[in-house]
């Protein structure tokens, strides 16, 4: 209680609170060393509490820190992912008429994040905190990549366009444009190679080696799809749903660009109101375990 470099840091003024710094030296695979190290830890506290049940154990700090960050992104992977591409192919189904299709779709998909992530193992990249959102945007861009050729090739067969025809005629009616957007989306994430934060770096990385491979099999595995598994749409759905609302932005063209522009201008005046920050416990919700012992310390 007299030692002043003790005093109000590693004891509170009570001396009800006590804090023990444990320096991680981290060798090997980070991601497996933080993992051991957490899950000693979490033993410690439960053989802590079993014998002194009269003592509150709390568990904080940067390794524990990257624990939970992993442990969610392990669970958002496996639940959230899924669900995200379900419900898209799910509503592409509906909007294609057509479960083949969006079969296709899967198989484009499954394809392209298995081969973005293995390329990144192969080149020595890491999945981390930044980098987890990659596997996502990677399945939204080659779900469009998708539906635009399949939206053609589909209506092209409506018109009664034979099948190799209309592949070959969807292909080169999308096929640059699907290369100019993906091109452009490349150079865009290649951009955070600047970022002086090495997990945005792999995060740029990730996803335009993952927009590659997307473009890639969208224009040279999904035509081989269609020539040994065509698909037909269930009725001629597409094109009513599309006349019908080509039709309403003809009739409504001043009230739709007078709502964008509003929505515009209440966008840019929300602009300043974004809170720039680095709070990484706010992160996390407040039912997540690590955030709970943070505020019951606090507290």
């Amino acid at each position: 209680m007299s030692e002043p470099g003790l005093m109000g840091r590693l004891l509170n003024n009570e001396a009800s609170v006590t804090a023990v710094n444990v320096l991680v030296n981290v060798r090997g695979k980070p991601a497996s060393a933080e993992h051991n190290a957490v899950q000693y830890a979490y033993a410690l506290s439960e053989e802590l509490r079993r014998e002194y049940p009269q003592l509150d154990v709390y568990l904080l700090g940067e390794v524990m820190a990257n624990a939970t960050f992993n442990e969610l992104y392990v669970q958002d992977t496996t639940t959230l992912l899924p669900l995200m591409v379900l419900l898209i192919l799910l509503l592409a189904m509906f909007a294609l008429k057509s479960a083949v299709a969006s079969i296709h779709i899967l198989v484009v998909v499954i394809v392209s994040e298995t081969a973005s992530i293995g390329l990144i193992g192969w080149l020595g990249g890491a999945l981390t905190s930044p980098s987890s959102a990659a596997p996502i945007i990677i399945v939204t861009l080659a779900i469009a990549d998708c539906v635009h050729l399949l939206t053609h090739y589909l209506r092209f067969r409506q018109e009664g366009i034979l099948n190799e025809d209309a592949i070959a005629k969807s292909v080169d009616r999308n096929a640059k444009a699907i290369f100019y957007t993906s091109l452009t989306t490349i150079i865009g994430f290649l951009s955070l190679n600047a970022s002086d934060s090495p997990p945005f770096r792999d995060l740029g990385n990730f996803v335009a080696l993952g927009v590659m491979m997307a473009f890639l099999f969208s224009v040279l595995l999904l035509p081989l799809l269609l020539m040994f598994f065509p698909c037909s749409p269930w009725g001629n759905l597409i094109q009513i749903t599309w006349k019908a609302w080509i039709d309403m932005c003809h009739r409504n063209a001043r009230s739709i660009v007078a709502l964008t522009v509003m929505i515009l201008l209440g966008s840019v005046y929300g602009l300043k109101k974004n809170d720039f920050n680095d709070d990484w416990i706010a992160y996390f919700e407040a039912l997540i375990h690590f955030c709970v012992d943070i505020i019951k310390f606090q507290y």
